[in-house]
């Protein structure tokens, strides 16, 4: 085959590897919205791991657990983001003893399917609403 019917194949062949590409890289990188629904759940532990600290920061100062996360930035000197992005949603808390607590988040994604070095210890979440169960340990410290 040679002249036009030539040119008309080449054109044809690399149509087929670009649109095979682009669908290898989104395979491998996933959906857009995924991608974004992913990088909210990541501020979400972020500003839940923030959070987790500034209430371990107030348990020490007061030997308590702090009531609501009302004020708790500005009674700790952190600055907190204590609502969804995305949604605008707070973030869920409450004590469930004086030395227990849970932090809550409705997550687009489901973080335990991911590499172990993608989600921090101890933040691992199911898509969905889903609480961290927190413990103070006698220096007012978090356990798991």
């Amino acid at each position: 085959m040679s002249g036009p019917g030539r040119g008309r194949m080449l054109v044809i062949a690399a149509g087929v590897a670009i649109a095979a590409t682009v669908v290898a890289a989104l395979l491998v990188t996933g959906l857009p919205d995924a991608q974004r629904q992913a990088r909210l759940d990541e501020r979400r532990v972020q500003d839940l791991h923030r959070i987790d600290l500034a209430i371990r920061a107030h348990a020490r100062q007061h030997d308590a657990l702090p009531a609501t996360l009302d004020g708790l930035g500005e009674a700790t000197g952190r600055r907190l983001s204590l609502a969804e992005p995305g949604t605008g949603a707070r973030y869920g808390f409450s004590v469930a003893g004086p030395d227990r607590y849970r932090l809550c988040a409705i997550f687009a994604t489901d973080s335990r399917d991911r590499a172990a070095g993608d989600v921090p210890e101890g933040w691992a979440h199911p898509a969905g609403p889903h609480c961290f169960e927190r413990r103070l340990d006698a220096d007012g410290d978090a356990r798991r």
